[in-house]
């Protein structure tokens, strides 16, 4: 629960603030991973005891297969439950640079990433990071040989108003061809992707040595209640443990460690909201989802080209750089659009008066509709 939020915790009868005080002085006691039959195992250290979280939204229908195919030493599939999305891929940038040993080492981060997640590590972390223009497919292949480069972090579907597209095609083979001297770590910020089974798709049957895939799905906490992509992130991650040693703990050890003295740790009661959906649902409403945001990309850009007022960026529009590479590699235009409107007609109130108005003509229609100026571009 978020601090402005007010909400009661009827167990220990706490309100919003008064529980992030309470996780915040014990954020360490909460370990989830997977386990063989189990899918995802949530562990309080207090009690010791597990409880197997058998429906959890993103996780039962892939997990039955995945586990049984993926959860092989010396490669298993693990995941880490962060309190947010950025809680998660901040942890991610920490580990990074915490163990980049060589001083001409670097890291990639796509260009139209996430706008507090590229803030994040280039102002914490400016001469590790680098910026990469995610259609530029031959920069990110060539650093995927470059043994400087430690990290690459990467959007499918960019949450940022260009909404690149990464060919994740040619990449995830370059990452499957590859003969790795060093630790190297890839991470998809599957944002607009969710459902997107990137280890089952391309690293089903082996991984190459050095070589660690990670994804982290945002808005795991409340997704049955609406898009929100504040809430939550969830951290799976695929690598030979051995590979990954620092400081005497492996990767998935030190993500625990970051997790836990950083405060990101989820309470108790974010970790069970977490297994509110199920996979039925959930694709049913990401379908739904698709519908409506294709419906309104079109429409919108339509409208507001025939009154010169500006357009809409989104792959679902034929215009868009990767439309098709996006439709046929992800089964999706993404489920946000982003909309450019000429300061020269509309100012800033007229602009968010537009979204009031749009929210409240999707609620009349009865389409799920969440609208917000875009933050920090």
């Amino acid at each position: 629960f978020q601090a402005e939020d007010g909400i009661r915790d009827e167990a220990s009868c706490l309100v919003g603030s008064e529980m992030c005080i309470r996780d915040s002085l014990n954020p360490g006691k909460h370990i989830i991973d997977y386990a063989r039959n189990a899918y995802l195992q949530f562990q309080n250290a207090r009690s010791g005891s597990p409880r197997a979280f058998q429906d959890n939204p993103f996780l039962s229908a892939a997990a039955r297969s995945m586990c049984e195919t993926l959860y092989q030493r010396p490669c298993p599939l693990q995941a880490v439950l962060f309190s947010s999305a950025i809680g998660a891929l901040g942890s991610l940038i920490d580990y990074v640079v915490m163990t980049s040993r060589d001083s001409d080492s670097f890291s990639l981060i796509g260009q139209r990433c996430w706008f507090e997640i590229w803030q994040y590590a280039k102002e914490r972390y400016p001469d590790k990071f680098q910026p990469v223009d995610e259609h530029d497919t031959q920069r990110i292949l060539e650093a995927i040989e470059d043994p400087r480069v430690t990290s690459i972090i990467l959007e499918p579907i960019g949450n940022h108003p260009d909404m690149a597209v990464i060919d994740l095609e040619e990449i995830a083979r370059k990452l499957q061809s590859t003969i790795f001297q060093r630790p190297k770590l890839i991470v998809f910020d599957t944002v607009h992707t969710p459902e997107l089974d990137i280890f089952s798709r391309y690293f089903r049957d082996s991984l190459p040595d050095n070589l660690c895939i990670s994804t982290v799905i945002s808005g795991v906490k409340f997704m049955q209640a609406g898009w929100d992509l504040s809430k939550s992130g969830l951290v799976s991650l695929r690598c030979n443990e051995g590979q990954f040693i620092f400081e005497e703990r492996t990767l998935y050890e030190k993500l625990l460690e970051i997790r836990s003295v950083s405060g990101r740790a989820p309470s108790i009661e974010e970790a069970l909201l977490a297994d509110i959906e199920t996979a039925d649902s959930l694709h049913s409403r990401i379908r739904r989802y698709d519908v409506n945001t294709a419906y309104f990309a079109r429409s919108l850009d339509r409208w507001l080209r025939e009154k010169d007022l500006g357009y809409v960026s989104s792959p679902w529009l034929p215009d868009h750089k990767r439309h098709e590479m996006a439709l046929s590699t992800y089964g999706t235009g993404g489920r946000i659009l982003f909309v450019y409107l000429d300061s020269r007609y509309i100012d800033e109130f007229a602009l968010g008066s537009l979204f009031k108005d749009l929210a409240q003509a999707a609620e009349r229609e009865g389409i799920s509709l969440i609208t917000a100026p875009s933050f920090g571009m």
